[in-house]
């Protein structure tokens, strides 16, 4: 008993611990939400997380995009960087740290970040080192930038290498998109030719990958459920496949996409291969407004705009409370029956032919619904309880899709100059919902596992104290059985308690990154976003600007309260 006191004291410590965490995380959020980054960054470095082993590269990210937020690039240069290091420090996997998530849970093992946020770490790098550019005119810092690119690229062949396809995440328009835009920053012709195959690139990922996300598609779901069977069943011919049940697109988000990303392509197109241009214009499968835009643009676009609307939803703890004697009816998943099944056997096993506990039926309650196990111990004392119950918790997240009709207006002085469709390019809140979705049966299995050890290790416990307690001669035997079942019901009940939900995760990336790209001449310009028709749309400034030339240049705005 001492023993079993002491492990539910352990698991009280890592449960206030993970709770502490949870709770600050939330402050940061609030904090990043307000745009209070100076608050953020001391609130940060004051928290738990700063000194916490197990979370550094957790740490450098959030720290970094802080500073981003903060406009101090440098810094956020220096974190993101310290980000970068640390991800590829984690491939390799401590086995104390193993050790302790087999026994405990998973709020004690390394945060190693989902692929989609090790991914922006790259984004993020870039556009720091790009945005010094801006500021010191330094011309490595853009280079810089460019090989963020390369990394970025070299990261999901990496994770198409390792994966093998079997996550959803493989592969990101964005990062096309992005690093397009970073080469024609450049201005030479040999990144614009770079430029045009990313956006081809583009091109082609969009009939196949932007069916995944319910901001494109009000049949995301089913197309999902499809996409891994194709891709196993036709794994060198999967996109010619996919394109043909991405039929399903409805949503004016795709629309935009596939303008804007035809635009980009065709702009460049028109400019250094004029005869693959004259063969698009005849395609029917070019966006025709792109088409028709470029045909009668005079200079090359020299403004790209990009817009971080929302937050990422957050990872949240959710609560299963399996009971053992209703694990199989419909509404559990295989995987939970599976669980079920598996700990039925082990811990009936144990109370019938271990302790010797014979079963004598079941004990309804008076709603007629909760069934009771009824243990007799001897002829005059019987045993009801609940029966086995499987209680932890599964991390969660819930991405709320609402659709806006984004445009960005130009105005010099008070006079509106033009209006530009602003395409919705990464949805990130909906890379957290899929991840987390299809993560769901492993982290089942695993939690499910370690549920199992630990009921052994409750078993072997319970035994002990049957056996310490029944002595040589088993005059003591009564006593010792319902003292076995109590050390065991508490041993199980820490053990479903110490099942905490490791809900880390980045809370300060966007939930949207959105892009516009079009042309201004010198001179000074206000820039505002409206959400909604021309007549009922809500307006926000985004501020001033000054286009001191010709060449491409980058804008960033958050608006995380959107």
């Amino acid at each position: 008993m001492p023993q079993l006191i002491r492990l539910i004291l352990l698991f009280l410590v890592f449960q206030n611990c993970a709770g502490l965490r949870d709770k600050e995380q939330a402050e940061l959020r609030k904090l990043y939400k307000m745009g209070q980054y100076n608050e953020a960054s001391e609130f940060l470095d004051k928290s738990s997380l700063k000194e916490d082993e197990d979370s550094p590269l957790l740490y450098f990210m959030e720290r970094g995009n802080i500073a981003f937020a903060n406009k101090d690039y440098k810094l956020a240069v220096e974190f993101f960087q310290k980000a970068k290091r640390k991800m590829e420090e984690l491939y390799t996997i401590s086995i104390s740290k193993k050790a302790k998530t087999i026994l405990l849970n998973d709020t004690l093992d390394n945060f190693y970040g989902e692929d989609f946020e090790r991914s922006y770490v790259y984004y993020y790098l870039a556009l720091s080192y790009f945005n010094l550019y801006k500021e010191t005119g330094e011309r490595n810092n853009l280079f810089s930038a460019r090989a963020e690119m390369v990394a970025w690229n070299a990261f999901f062949e990496n994770v198409q290498k390792t994966k093998e396809f079997k996550t959803l995440y493989f592969s990101d328009i964005f990062s096309k998109v992005f690093a397009g835009t970073i080469h024609e920053c450049i201005g030479e012709r040999s990144e614009d030719a770079i430029a045009i195959n990313l956006y081809q690139d583009a091109r082609e990922m969009f009939d196949y990958l932007v069916p995944l996300y319910q901001n494109f598609n009000n049949k995301s779901d089913e197309y999902a459920d499809n996409f891994f069977e194709v891709i196993q069943d036709n794994p060198n011919d999967f996109k010619g496949k996919l394109k043909k049940k991405a039929k399903s697109l409805v949503d004016s988000e795709a629309d935009n996409l596939k303008y804007f990303v035809d635009f980009k392509l065709l702009s460049l197109l028109k400019r250094y291969r004029s005869n693959e241009y004259k063969k698009a214009l005849k395609s029917k499968t070019y966006h025709s407004l792109a088409i028709k835009n470029v045909k009668k643009a005079k200079e090359k676009n020299n403004i790209s705009v990009i817009i971080e609307t929302g937050l990422i939803p957050k990872k949240e703890k959710k609560k299963i409370d399996l009971n053992l004697n209703s694990a199989f009816s419909s509404k559990h998943t295989t995987s939970e029956k599976i669980l079920a099944f598996a700990a039925n056997v082990a811990i009936r096993t144990f109370a019938y032919d271990v302790l010797g506990l014979k079963p004598s039926g079941v004990f309804v309650s008076n709603n007629g619904v909760q069934v009771f196990d009824s243990y007799k111990v001897n002829d005059m004392v019987n045993v009801h309880t609940t029966g086995p119950v499987l209680q932890f918790e599964l991390p969660y997240v819930e991405n709320k899709v609402v659709a806006h009709n984004f445009s960005i207006q130009v105005y010099k002085k008070d006079k509106l100059l033009r209006s530009e469709p602003v395409a919705l390019s990464s949805p990130l809140g909906e890379y957290a919902r899929l991840t987390n979705k299809e993560q769901r049966g492993e982290y089942l299995l695993k939690v499910g596992t370690r549920f199992l050890i630990k009921q052994a290790l409750a078993v072997i416990g319970a035994y002990t104290t049957y056996l310490s307690l029944r002595g040589s001669d088993g005059k003591n035997e009564t006593m010792a059985r319902s003292m076995a079942l109590i050390a065991y019901m508490g041993s199980s009940a820490a053990a479903s308690f110490s099942e905490v939900a490791d809900v880390r995760h980045w809370t300060t990336l966007p939930n949207e990154l959105r892009m516009a790209s079009f042309h201004l001449p010198k001179g000074q310009y206000s820039l505002k976003l409206a959400d909604g028709d021309a007549k009922n749309a809500r307006v926000i400034n985004l501020g001033k600007i000054e286009i001191t030339g010709e060449e491409p240049t980058i804008f960033t705005y958050r608006k995380s309260n959107i």
